[in-house]
Parts: C-alpha cells; structure tokens; sequence
C-alpha cells in the first residue's frame, strides 16, 4: 500500500471516530 493511501485511510478513520464521539456526546 502506498504512503498516500495509508495517510487518506487515516484520514478517513479520524473523521469517522470523530463523527462517532458527536453522537456519543449528543446522546
């Protein structure tokens, strides 16, 4: 796997675990 796909799987799993906490706080 590239850098450049790993940094964007990254990425992705950031703004998922943030989006993850919102809820979490929103409950």
């Amino acid at each position: 796997m590239s850098l450049k796909s790993q940094l964007q799987c990254d990425l992705f799993a950031a703004m998922k675990a943030k989006d993850e906490v919102k809820l979490a706080t929103l409950r």
